[in-house]
């Protein structure tokens, strides 16, 4: 039971429900989020184009994701290499197009900064199955190597600074399928920035 001065705001523009509780000399915030905003409806909606920056942007690239380059098998977080790149907050119809050095080759791994949101989907123009829909922080590596003892390790060890503390373990995540299909797809990413 909540105790105190209740006050409950809902902001319309984040579908976010915030619960403040005063109490002498003590303050406490949750978020509860109704339903994150429908896929559907952010396909339709304008999305401002910015470029990337530290809280808003999405790195995929044609290796596993680590915290550090290994030449043709791992790519470093946010360092652009000949087979990753990255974005920050916009609609891209095609990923062909905004990632062309992972699509090059194929999508084997992204990281997803803490409060960014992004969206893939199978085919160009936002149609088709949707692949992945998760809110950041997060690696996702190509479950297609999830055997593979090269690249297996980078998803146990401790990363060294600030990758571990962006990305602790329990943010690493093996891929639901095989991402490689993920190349011609379409990408949306959404920033609380």
């Amino acid at each position: 039971m909540l105790e105190g001065k209740e006050k409950f705001i809902f902001r319309d523009t984040e579908k976010t429900y915030i619960i403040k509780i005063e109490e002498p000399k003590k303050g406490f915030f949750s978020r509860f989020r109704s339903n994150q905003v429908d896929s559907e409806i952010i396909k339709k909606q304008e999305i401002e184009e910015k470029p990337p920056c530290e809280g808003c942007r999405a790195f995929i690239t044609d290796l596993v994701v680590g915290d550090q380059y290994v030449e043709n098998h791992i790519s470093e977080v946010y360092r652009i290499d000949a087979y990753s790149d990255y974005v920050g907050a916009g609609k891209y119809p095609d990923c062909k197009t905004a990632f062309p050095n992972a699509a090059e080759g194929t999508f084997d791994g992204l990281a997803v900064d803490k409060g960014t949101r992004i969206i893939i989907y199978s085919k160009p123009d936002f149609k088709g199955k949707k692949f992945l829909d998760i809110v950041g922080s997060a690696i996702i590596n190509n479950k297609h190597w999830k055997k593979d003892k090269r690249y297996n390790t980078y998803m146990k060890k401790k990363f060294v600074e600030p990758y571990q503390s962006m990305f602790p373990k329990r943010v690493r995540k093996w891929s639901k399928t095989n991402m490689h299909s993920w190349t011609t797809g379409s990408i949306i990413v959404i920033c609380d920035k």
